[in-house]
């Protein structure tokens, strides 16, 4: 049964194959079922949690985590799963593919051996009519996402504090290393005018390993082209970025690994702005894969609002 032919590395519950068993003259007890993976993957541990599951959305044997070293995966039904006389059941192989950027995964029964059923009615057992060779997929290039962290902060703060996190995000990348060349993003602030001169200074990115992610933009725009917001496209400059297109900040992320990106600022005594509210903006070709040298771009987060106020607690009598 054919299948995708291409799939992205870092793609989880991939259908990576597909094949039918059939019952002929007599209902058959299938016992074991081995695969074996001899595309030109690596490492077996390239794919992860390999299922079989029937169109009917049965799972038969247990989820492997991996395969062996010699890229086997072994089956084993208890109790035996039942083929009625005459019937053909579909059976699928779900896999997440974890990395083999630039290789190829294909899936085989590759001997009749690999099979091991019994009838049913006399209880001895029954051979297949041939091995099976499934689709090969070829593994492209891996990929960058972007969430917001559920401990990113919400509620007020205080002006004249400095070092304060406006946006915690979360960032993870799937099916090989990936360098992200520049990291665009914006800030809302209510009240705030064109000039964030005066509310905001010593913006920085930093990972939760302490590393900082491009340099510090010592003051922002002084004359923002929208009201309220400094983003990452102003005339006047600077732009609300770490790095650019044309100046990378090459910062790495190994295959399969989550990083928690900390957006910080001072907050400055004495401004307009109110409510304030950050995203990490969508980027253009600004990630590639260093297997596949494929680029990529990342897609927007916005933060939670907090709100600036010198008097950030209130009593009720």
């Amino acid at each position: 049964v054919a299948t995708g032919d291409s799939v992205n590395a870092g793609t989880t519950g991939y259908l990576a194959g597909s094949f039918t068993l059939k019952a002929s003259n007599s209902a058959v007890l299938l016992d074991r079922i081995v695969l074996t993976q001899n595309g030109s993957m690596i490492s077996s541990t390239d794919v992860a949690n390999i299922k079989l599951v029937t169109t009917g959305g049965q799972q038969i044997g247990a989820v492997l985590p991996n395969l062996s070293g010699d890229g086997k995966g072994t089956y084993v039904m208890s109790p035996a799963y039942e083929i009625p006389s005459g019937q053909t059941i579909q059976v699928n192989v779900y896999a997440d593919v974890l990395a083999g950027v630039n290789r190829n995964m294909k899936f085989n029964l590759l001997n009749l051996r690999d099979v091991q059923a019994r009838d049913k009615t006399y209880n001895i057992g029954v051979n297949p009519s041939a091995s099976v060779a499934m689709t090969q997929t070829t593994i492209q290039a891996g990929t960058l996402t972007l969430t917001l962290d559920p401990s990113s902060p919400t509620g007020n703060v205080a002006p004249g504090q400095t070092n304060v996190t406006v946006g915690k995000f979360k960032m993870t990348s799937y099916g090989e290393q990936v360098k992200l060349l520049f990291m665009p993003f914006k800030v809302t602030m209510t009240s705030a005018g064109t000039d964030f001169t005066d509310d905001i200074d010593n913006i920085y990115l930093v990972d939760d390993a302490g590393n900082q992610i491009g340099t510090t933009i010592t003051a922002p725009s002084a004359a923002t082209d929208v009201t309220g917001v400094w983003d990452d496209a102003e005339t006047t400059n600077p732009d609300a970025t770490f790095g650019t297109s044309a100046s990378n900040i090459n910062y790495l992320i190994p295959a399969n690994t989550t990083r928690i990106l900390s957006l910080k600022l001072d907050v400055l005594s004495g401004g307009n702005g109110t409510d304030l509210t950050a995203n990490l903006q969508t980027g253009t070709l600004n990630y590639q894969g260093q297997i596949s040298l494929s680029s990529n771009g990342t897609t927007a987060v916005t933060a939670n609002k907090m709100t600036v106020t010198s008097n950030p607690f209130q009593a009720k009598l």
